[in-house]
């Protein structure tokens, strides 16, 4: 194994899983990641507000990581965007999209397994 991924956030059970996470990457000789999630949801607050809290929320995640690791992590921001209100119909359309992806590339796979079979000598 060569990376070990944990989230943070600010509760007991996080910095439980941060030192689990230390102690497994250790004994594996992997890199450590660390990944905290900020969502925000645009068109509640100013884009300055935004990004003010998303600074200082990232500030204090990196801080509780590094309180309960002792040793050299990387540190992984990631931003979760959502837009309140969105209409139904758009909301349906994207479901409808990604079941035609996914049924398509089940049966693009299934046509690939079955001409693999069919080549195969018995």
């Amino acid at each position: 194994m060569e990376t070990v991924i944990a989230g943070v956030e600010d509760s007991r059970e996080s910095r439980d899983a941060l030192r689990f996470a230390r102690q497994f990457s250790d004994a594996e000789g992997a890199a450590l990641h660390v990944v905290s999630v900020f969502a925000d949801t645009i068109f509640v607050a100013s884009l300055e507000e935004i990004e003010i809290s998303r600074e200082s929320y990232f500030k204090h995640m990196l801080e509780v990581a590094e309180e309960e690791l002792e040793q050299p992590f990387e540190f992984h921001e990631v931003i979760s965007t959502s837009v309140p209100g969105m209409p139904l119909e758009i909301q349906y359309g994207t479901v409808l999209v990604l079941l035609v992806f996914v049924l398509g590339m089940n049966l693009i796979a299934t046509l690939i397994r079955n001409r693999a079979r069919a080549r195969r000598q018995w």
